[in-house]
Order: structure tokens, then sequence, then C-alpha cells
């Protein structure tokens, strides 16, 4: 057992501040990874960028380190650190200590001696004197290479995730523009667009409202907006149950798609892919329609749509839609042909994106497990 300062140098004295640099704040890294690079003038830079960053430094969230933003520093160039982070170098397997440090058993150690509730803290003199347990520099290297091999991975298949989603969002707007038409089987064109409001062509089936005081009693099922995600398992959700039994129309089922009303997940949408057995509640939608639904699907998730339900007035400090509102936008529906080929190509794209992810959460369980047992 060794303290964290007998084996890290903790805020290594630094020179002046280049001319110009990258500055890199708590909103640059997201769990190990930097998201954004900004790069400042001297004269314009923030009083808390006072870390002078080496190639191999260790960068560890100090205010809310739950978040775990941490970063393994490993790039060429003036780049310059938040005061918000403990700048960590070492002589040690700086992969290796980045690892330890990351993994989420030593930062329940780090919470625990936090200051602050809403802002929880640690100095640099408290986390120097936390103890850790490292094997020798040659274990370490292979221990260290290894995960580093592992989150490599994990970064470059977030990176083809992120192509996809762009990829994906080009061709919507595109298609939804009508910059970008298909053509039939023989090679002929389809029909101009006609002009409908959504209402005409799908049915907006708005929730029931459950009396919240009867949550998690009786047996009938809620979907609430903030179980709205891309795919919803209806066996898996977090919902609550009600003693209310509400009419059948309020039921979802497989093939439906719905919509978040208001709240933080304002205009989420989300397929119901398998059977089951919910109520939405009055927060939520259900679309049906007896033309392509996943044409619509894609369709509510373009930029015109959403511009256009963010454009209503509410009196509420949170956006929020009615059904009513829903079915008033009024947009260009292509012929039944056209619709499903639009849908058969964007489904692709979605299918596609589902099994990177699906690739990239066993590597993330994969590393999970590997950091669990070999940091015990």
């Amino acid at each position: 057992m060794q303290k964290v300062q007998d084996v890290c140098s903790i805020n290594p004295k630094n020179e002046s501040l280049p001319n110009t640099f990258v500055y890199i704040d708590l909103e640059s890294v997201v769990d190990g990874y930097l998201q954004k690079e900004n790069t400042i003038l001297k004269k314009d830079a923030p009083s808390r960028a006072q870390r002078i960053l080496f190639k191999n430094d260790i960068l560890f969230q100090m205010v809310r380190p739950y978040q775990k933003n941490n970063l393994f520093f490993d790039k060429n160039g003036d780049y310059v650190a938040s005061t918000g982070y403990a700048q960590i170098r070492t002589n040690e397997n700086s992969t290796f200590i980045f690892q330890y440090l990351h993994n989420q058993k030593f930062v329940d150690k780090v919470i625990e001696k936090c200051t602050g509730t809403s802002y929880p803290a640690i100095n640099s003199s408290d986390l120097g004197k936390i103890q850790i347990t490292i094997p020798k520099l040659e274990e370490q290297k292979k221990i260290g290479d290894f995960l580093n091999l592992i989150s490599q991975r994990i970064l470059s298949q977030k990176k083809i995730i992120e192509k996809l989603e762009t990829l994906m969002k080009a061709y919507r707007e595109k298609i939804f523009s009508q910059k970008l038409r298909f053509k039939d089987n023989q090679g002929n064109k389809f029909p101009d667009w006609d002009y409908f409001q959504l209402g005409e062509v799908l049915t907006v089936q708005g929730g029931f409202a459950f009396k919240s005081q009867l949550f998690n009693k009786g047996t009938t099922k809620v979907l609430r907006i903030g179980d709205i995600v891309k795919t919803i398992q209806l066996d898996n959700f977090k919902g609550v149950y009600s003693l209310e039994v509400p009419d059948n129309k309020y039921l979802v089922r497989k093939g439906d798609f719905v919509m978040a009303l208001s709240g933080a997940t304002f205009g989420k949408v989300g397929k119901i892919n398998c059977n089951g057995k919910a109520h939405i509640n009055q927060r939520v939608a259900t679309f049906r329609t007896n033309y392509c639904l996943e044409f619509f699907y894609q369709l509510v998730q373009s930029k015109d749509f959403v511009n256009y339900i963010y454009s209503i007035p509410t009196a509420s400090a949170q956006p929020n839609i009615s059904n009513s509102d829903i079915s008033k936008y009024e947009t260009a529906i292509p012929s039944m042909k056209e619709q499903t080929k639009i849908a058969n190509f964007l489904s692709s794209i979605h299918d596609k994106i589902e099994t990177e992810k699906q690739i990239l959460e066993k590597l993330e369980l994969q590393k999970k497990f590997l950091l669990a047992n070999l940091f015990v």
C-alpha cells in the first residue's frame, strides 16, 4: 500500500503560459475522452487556466469527481488545463496509473473525502493521501497497454457511431427537403409530393391523466416521458404502476412510436419494438397510421419538424406541445411507395447504428469487467 503522493507528483510547478494554447476545462472531457479542443489566447484565458500539460500527464477531476471526466493526456503541443483538475505526473507507468485513478473503486474513495453538497470537491492534499496498491513496473505496463488498447477501440467505436449519426441526419434533411428523391424499381420518378397536415395522415393519441398518488400500486403499467428511448423494450423500461385502468385507446402496442410532449425529454421519440402492455400518460403521445409508419418516425425527427414544435409558445418554463399542435403541422408527403423506399433506406442506416452501439456496449462491459477484477 502506498499513497498517491508517494508515486505521483500532484500539480507540479508550471512556467508561464504560452501565448496561444488549447484550453481544457471540465466540459472538454467526457468519461476519459477529450471531446473538444478550444484554442485561446493567453490574454483571453480564464484565471483557472494554469495547468500546463506535458505528454503522459493525467488530469483528475477535483470538482464532482463522480462525473469521471478524467483524461490521460497523450498529445503534443501547447495545452493548458483548468485548476478544476489535479495535474498528476508519475515515474510509474502513466497509462496504468490513469486507469487505476479512473476506476470506480478509486473514485469512490475520492468521493468519501469530498466536501460540499451541490459541488462536492476534494483538494490535492487529500487526494494525495489516498492509498493505492500497484504492481511492479513491468506488470503495470502490460495492464496499462491492454486497457489502453480497449479504450482506443471504444473511442474508435464512438467515432464510427458519430459519423453514422451525422450521415443519418444529413440524409434525413436532404430527403425531407426533397433535395434527394427516389425512383421506383423501373427507374421512373415517383409522383410529386402533396401537402397535408399530420392529423390527416396520422392518428396522434395523447395519454391518460393518471393520478400520481396511485403510482406503484396496482397492475397497470404506465409509460412516461422519461422512459422514451430510441428502442423501447416494454418488459424492461423503468415504468411505474397504477391502480387506475384507463381505456384501451391509451395502450401502446408493437409497431407504434411515441413522443415526449414536455419536460427534459421533450420531442424525443422512441419505437415500441416488442410485445408488451403499457398505457401512456398525458405527457406522451402515440402515433399510428395506415401509411408507412417508419416514414413518419423519421419525419418527426427532421429539422423542420423539430423547429416547428419548439416554435409553439408555452406558458411554462419548459417546452411542451399538445396533440392538436402536432396534428396541425403541415408538410409535403410522398406516395406510399416512395414512403416505403425512404423508410427502408433510412432504416438501413439506423440498423447499422444500432449494431455499432451494441458492439460499443460489449466493449464497455468488457472494460468494466476487467477494471473491476484487475484493481481489487
